[in-house]
């Protein structure tokens, strides 16, 4: 059963009703502030697929593009296949906005072939580990 309200003035008169008033609707529409994230972060790899001569060493080469929707520190780190992390880095960004960061990979020689992975981690505010940037790493003589 819906109820009936009536709402007082401060001089303390009713309102809203019958037959102190009028029926009206109110539209009570609450904002809650924006929480701040990164709403993406998107690494590619220079190039995917690469033969090359594995006793030579190679630099492996990455691009991340984060976009985060407020302004807020974010505090970021690569993660790679062989188990590396780099050590956490803190940028203060004003938001909304697009940053780009690159990351390189120096491999020694000699080269396994397979597959080669790097990611980004957002430790703050996220807590989250992004799409891994794949190269498939194939030695030719």
């Amino acid at each position: 059963m819906p109820s009936n309200w009536k709402l007082q003035s401060n001089d303390g008169d009713s309102f809203g009703v019958e037959p102190a008033g009028g029926p009206f609707w109110v539209q009570i529409k609450v904002n809650e502030p924006v929480k701040f994230a990164v709403t993406s972060a998107t690494t590619v790899a220079e190039k995917s697929k690469l033969t090359v001569n594995c006793a030579n060493p190679l630099t492996l080469k990455f691009t991340t593009t984060m976009k985060i929707n407020a302004k807020g520190d974010v505090i970021y780190y690569f993660k790679r296949s062989d188990t590396v992390t780099t050590a956490p880095t803190t940028i203060t960004l004003a938001g909304p906005e697009t940053e780009t960061k690159k990351y390189s990979w120096n491999i020694d020689a000699p080269i396994t072939a397979g597959d080669y992975w790097v990611a980004m981690y957002i430790e703050e505010p996220n807590h989250q580990l992004f799409n891994k940037a794949k190269v498939t790493i194939t030695c030719a003589p």
